[in-house]
């Protein structure tokens, strides 16, 4: 279960990262032009 558990919540945590860095680079971008 907690391994498990521990995965999930990792994948989740990237996912986020990953969508947070997206996210940023929209805005630098969009604050520049």
């Amino acid at each position: 279960m907690l391994a498990v558990d521990i995965s999930l919540i990792s994948a989740r945590i990237r996912v986020n990262i990953d969508a947070a860095r997206a996210r940023g680079t929209c805005g630098i971008s969009d604050s520049l032009h």
